[in-house]
């Protein structure tokens, strides 16, 4: 996902569309920070938060419709810390501790990615094939 944020996987194609989507919110939480209408930054985040949804019950599991916020704050996350180590007059504590969130919010895509996972029905096996008569 981290690569995604930084624009070197989702942007290919066959690349999956999950990475492709991750980087455009990284994208868009860097523009929130240099523009000051947000409202049209955020309405379109939204969309990418409800295209990840969409995508994650239809393809994956019915109901599941938190993915693409915790992708979100994943994103927004990264992109602070990112900003925090070229910010001027940033203090080493203020970067540690924006990283260190940008980690938690890692720790909940990893753990929203295993609960989604978690909740898929198992293959039955052995597959049983049917044979013509």
């Amino acid at each position: 996902m981290i690569d995604a944020f930084r624009g070197t996987r989702g942007v290919l194609p066959g690349d999956h569309l999950i990475l492709r989507w991750a980087g455009v919110l990284a994208h868009l939480h860097r523009v929130r920070h240099i523009d000051d209408t947000r409202g049209r930054v955020d309405r379109r985040r939204a969309e990418v938060v409800a295209l990840i949804d969409d995508w994650v019950t239809t393809h994956i599991c019915p109901g599941e419709a938190a993915v693409g916020r915790v992708a979100d704050e994943f994103a927004e996350a990264y992109v602070s810390a990112e900003i925090g180590l070229i910010s001027q007059g940033a203090t080493t504590s203020a970067i540690r501790e924006a990283w260190d969130h940008a980690l938690s919010r890692a720790i909940a895509w990893e753990s929203q990615c295993a609960q989604v996972i978690a909740s898929l029905s198992p293959i039955p096996w052995p597959i049983e094939t049917s044979q013509p008569e």
